[in-house]
């Protein structure tokens, strides 16, 4: 029913009219969408209870209305099917009032109630919310066909110069925003669901309980609406979004938080086994996020913390990445088993070049990249350090770990400890063409020190750790001369048979020849080596001896790197 009554004039205009609509079906407004737009209404009634004044004073008029409008039973059929696209048990607007010639609008009060959206990505990979619209035959022949297009370019440069001056002498610049304010939106009951059937194995979830309060909105620069709302994700996960925002305005601006907690991630393996190739055991998502938009300028922080995240079975899936994901969770994950990741995002939302999803993804990608070729650069970047754990490196020679390398290895055995998921490698390798004679060197120096020792043994005198005995310039050729004496290789005699008396260096040179230094002597520098950086973890930390392993390699062919002399570590996870 459709009642308007009120009194005209029409010279000059004069108008006052009072219009009540009630129950007006809004399924006939169907045959007046356009024929791109691809949704249909299939339910809904419109209420309206309207007053409007109107008046012609010589070359000016003034038209004024203020009431309010509902719509009920709202339901908007989705593109991609039969379903529901968005609807409705009530919608109110409330003290409206507003004038024309300018555009003036005040809404006092909007509420919504029984909202439900729905949110369907189809097996092609078409968004329903995207789809809405449908590109017209003619302007998909425009973009494909070279005469249309070419056509289409030339057709502002055909403009002469004076039709140009003309078109931009009538644009005196953009027009001013219209006065439009609205002082309180109220949410209530929403239900948002999502469905994608772009995968092997569809998924959905729904949000419920949606709803919330927006107050304040305008189209005043200086005036930014209050925002709160809240929901839970499958009726367990709470969602809250609070801060100021103000799309009214020529420049959109936001300042929100956005917190979702408690977020299961056991319905997410359709998603994990496509594109990561794994299932999901177990975990939870929280996520805190903060974003600020003005100016077409975004700056963003995304917080994200990952609970007790367990990968199950591998899945057979041609998307899923080739990079190690176990791997990045078990450096990611701390030992309480939780991750945590701080994503920064900032950029011009007007550069096409920019993407905020992409800025976000394109982090998490590197992680893993980052996982697969430098493990402990990215270990040692999460603990604030920037000190290359892959090895430690040796003297040539020598199984001595110096001061430097046993500090990196206590950090290292730190990280161990807060990663108990890892597992690490040790690798040890020599030098065969350039240790030989250094690990001669060092081993004569190894023999002198016992001789010493040993007659410090013998005088009763407090024996020291073997390594820091040293022996003067004096005392050089003394115990020299006994480790010469005391050899058992064959050393040049006299004709009575007794030991020729030799100068130092010749000595010296007979006893570093008759030191092997083989092959099976530099195998065995390569395990002293092992053992000794093994040793060294586990005085550091006795916890962490599970998760330490030796492993077999070809000591004489290490890998490309600066210092063959080291111990490489791998790192893989549980």
């Amino acid at each position: 029913q459709i009642t308007s009554t009120g009194t005209v004039a029409h010279s000059p205009v004069k108008m006052e009219a009072k219009t009540v609509v009630e129950a007006l079906s809004l399924t006939k407004l169907n045959d007046f969408l356009p024929e791109e737009v691809r949704i249909s209404l299939k339910d809904g009634q419109l209420y309206l209870d309207l007053d409007v004044t109107a008046e012609q004073n010589q070359d000016e008029f003034k038209a004024n209305f203020f009431g309010g409008l509902g719509i009920e039973n709202f339901n908007l059929r989705d593109p991609l099917g039969d379903g529901e696209l968005l609807s409705w048990d009530s919608l109110n607007v409330r003290g409206i009032t507003g004038a024309v010639m300018p555009l003036q609008l005040q809404i006092k009060e909007v509420s919504l109630d029984g909202y439900r959206a729905q949110i369907l990505v189809n097996s092609d990979g078409e968004v329903n919310l995207a789809s809405v619209t449908a590109r017209r035959a003619e302007e998909v022949n425009a973009d494909t066909d070279p005469v249309v297009a070419k056509n289409n370019d030339l057709s502002e440069e055909s403009l002469s110069s004076d039709q140009r001056g003309q078109e931009e002498s009538s644009v005196d610049g953009p027009a001013p925003l219209p006065d439009i304010s609205v002082e309180t939106i109220t949410l209530q009951g929403g239900t948002v669901t999502f469905t994608d059937h772009n995968l092997a194995k569809a998924f959905n979830t729904t949000m419920y309980e949606l709803g919330g309060r927006v107050s304040g909105l305008s189209s005043k620069k200086e005036i930014q609406a209050d925002i709160d709302l809240r929901g839970e994700l499958e009726n367990h996960s709470p969602l809250t979004i609070t801060g100021k925002i103000d799309p009214l305005r020529e420049n959109f601006y936001t300042d929100l938080s956005i917190k979702f907690n408690d977020i299961d991630l056991v319905p997410m393996t359709p998603y994990a086994g496509t594109y990561l190739g794994y299932t999901v055991d177990k975990g939870k998502l929280y996520l805190d996020l903060s974003y600020r938009i003005e100016d077409n300028y975004i700056t963003a922080q995304n917080r994200v913390m990952i609970d007790q995240f367990t990968f199950g079975e591998t899945v057979a899936s041609e998307k899923a990445t080739s990079l190690p994901v176990s791997l990045a969770v078990a450096l990611l994950k701390d030992s309480s088993g939780e991750i945590h990741l701080d994503v920064p995002v900032a950029g011009d939302l007007q550069d096409p070049n920019f993407s905020v999803i992409g800025t976000v993804f394109g982090v998490l990608k590197n992680v893993l990249v980052k996982a697969a070729t430098a493990p402990f650069a990215l270990l040692g970047s999460m603990f604030g350090g920037g000190e290359e754990f892959s090895n430690v490196t040796f003297a040539p020679g020598s199984a001595e770990i110096s001061d430097d390398q046993q500090q990196k290895l206590v950090e290292l055995a730190d990280m161990l400890s807060k990663r108990p998921a890892l597992t690490l490698e040790l690798s040890g390798y020599v030098d065969r063409e350039r240790e030989p004679e250094p690990y001669r060197q060092l081993q004569l120096q190894e023999m002198l020190r016992r001789q010493k020792a040993a007659e410090m043994e013998d005088a009763g005198k407090e024996l020291q750790n073997l390594a820091e005995i040293t022996l003067s310039p004096e005392e050089y050729p003394e115990y020299l001369t006994m480790v010469y004496k005391n050899a058992e290789f064959p050393r040049p005699r006299n004709a009575l048979g007794m030991l020729k008396n030799l100068p130092p260096g010749e000595m010296e040179k007979l006893l570093l020849a008759n030191i092997r230094a083989g092959d099976e002597q530099l195998k065995q520098l390569a395990t002293a080596r092992v053992h000794a950086v093994r040793d060294t973890l586990y005085g550091a930390d006795d916890e962490i001896k599970q998760q330490i392993f030796l492993k077999n390699v070809d000591v004489f062919n290490p890998p490309a790197g600066a210092v063959p002399s080291r111990v490489d570590f791998g790192i893989i996870a549980k």
